[in-house]
């Protein structure tokens, strides 16, 4: 029945029905682990959630399931090396998931089979084919005889969280998520590739965190896929869009706010992503393409376009997919490879930007346009030969760098964004070229 990395471990309390404490080897104070599949309702303040008698029915069951047990095993949802379990499947708190066994008895399918618990698919479905078929027959059973949760009214006197509704939202949001684990055991997507190739790596924003980390350290363009929770104002014209981690703290974050992008950018995410209760029921989940970058040590990523946040990772990259490279030849390579935004002496007319052409073939820039976080736009004409660099000085009176941080975005003649690069005041010292891979 197990099929994950698994640990017998010594018990130490249940906190309520979806949460227990543990000792893992070697250490004497306990650690929370969120049990998966499960969400028993409430049985203690402080969720957003309602406390109910059928939440504090749950946080007993667990306490006679556990006491009740010889032996307690978890499971984790992978089939790594301990180590890495450890490290890698935690949830939003830094709490442990994983799943629960008592004397080899699932716990997870007990408590869904006699109704403390739908079949919590929100984060994705279970991660093991067996385990999933199990979990739904269980909340089938459950439903065919209105156990518990499926008559709220007979276990809290009134309808304290709507199930039916909820079931709808978070298979909608597993779906979303099995599409990306099929995407990402097909392809070689989650390698560490480089910038110029037709794949660019596809990264969890909570599975692959120290990857980020540490792809941000040279700026590289990789798509996230991710959850997107909320936004804010940080402080002038710029914007954050969190993920509500706070053991994972990947953000996108807004140069511009206020600006026409901007206000597209904050439109799509809050009408169509950003879904932080279960009074907001969206998508939730984006592919996100760009140039990671480090803010302290949290990774980040600009967003200056609609066009970087999509539905399907083939959508968010199709200008540089297997399936279309051919077609789009040269232009889906052409880059931005370098900034020159504070000349020595006067910046006026002395400041530079070097493309480079990644391609096989000669690129046209008739058309072509780069743009600055002010909007400030210089058109682009000439040729660049298949491998070779241009330099583009910007005239006194045109598009200018500002040496306190800016972005600047590279769009072919049809408009569609092909290459973008952000700096931050610290790199703009005096004469010194600021390269990106």
């Amino acid at each position: 029945m197990l099929q994950g990395t698994q640990l017998e471990i010594r018990f130490s309390r249940a906190v309520d029905g979806d949460t227990i404490r543990i000792f893992l080897p070697d250490t004497e104070k306990d650690v929370s682990t969120r049990i998966l599949a499960l969400d028993t309702e409430e049985s203690i303040a402080g969720s957003h959630k309602p406390v109910t008698p059928w939440g504090k029915a749950a946080a007993e069951r667990a306490k006679a399931f556990f006491q009740a047990a010889k032996t307690v095993t978890i499971e984790f949802p992978g089939n790594e090396d301990l180590e890495t379990c450890l490290q890698k499947y935690r949830d939003n708190y830094g709490r442990l998931l994983v799943y629960v066994y008592g004397d080899g008895i699932d716990f997870q399918e007990t408590m869904i089979r006699e109704g403390y618990s739908p079949y919590f698919v929100k984060y994705g479905n279970a991660e093991f084919a067996g385990h999933h078929q199990r979990y739904i027959q269980a909340e089938r059973t459950a439903q065919q005889q209105r156990r518990g949760i499926w008559d709220q009214i007979a276990v809290n006197g009134s309808v304290l969280r709507d199930y039916a509704t909820l079931g709808v939202w978070w298979q909608l949001r597993a779906s979303i998520i099995e599409s990306y684990r099929q995407l990402r055991s097909q392809t070689n997507l989650s390698n560490n590739l480089p910038n110029n190739s037709p794949n660019r790596p596809i990264l969890d924003s909570r599975l692959d965190y120290a990857t980020l980390q540490t792809q941000a350290q040279t700026q590289k363009i990789v798509t996230v896929f991710t959850e997107l929770r909320s936004i804010s104002r940080v402080g002038g014209r710029s914007g954050l869009v969190s993920i509500g981690s706070v053991e994972q703290p990947f953000s996108l974050f807004l140069p511009d706010m206020d600006s026409v992008e901007g206000q597209a950018i904050v439109n799509l995410v809050a009408l169509r992503y950003a879904s932080d209760d279960e009074t907001e029921l969206r998508r939730g989940y984006a592919y996100v393409t760009g140039r990671l970058s480090l803010f302290g040590d949290r990774p980040q990523m600009v967003l200056t376009s609609t066009e970087q946040i999509s539905d399907h990772w083939i959508e968010s990259n199709r200008e540089t997919s297997p399936e279309t490279h051919e077609e789009a030849g040269a232009e889906a390579t052409l880059a931005i490879v370098s900034l020159l935004p504070n000349p020595r002496g006067r910046d006026a007319g002395q400041e530079q930007i070097t493309l480079k052409n990644q391609g096989l073939a000669p690129v046209n820039l008739q058309g072509w346009s780069l743009k600055n976080r002010a909007g400030k736009t210089v058109e682009l004409k000439g040729e660049i030969p298949a491998g070779e660099s241009l330099v583009i000085m910007l005239k006194a009176g045109q598009m200018t760098l500002n040496n306190a941080g800016d972005d600047v975005s590279l769009r072919d003649r049809s408009g569609t964004l092909k290459s973008q690069v952000t700096y931050v005041a610290q790199e703009a010292s005096e004469g010194k070229v600021i390269e990106f891979n």
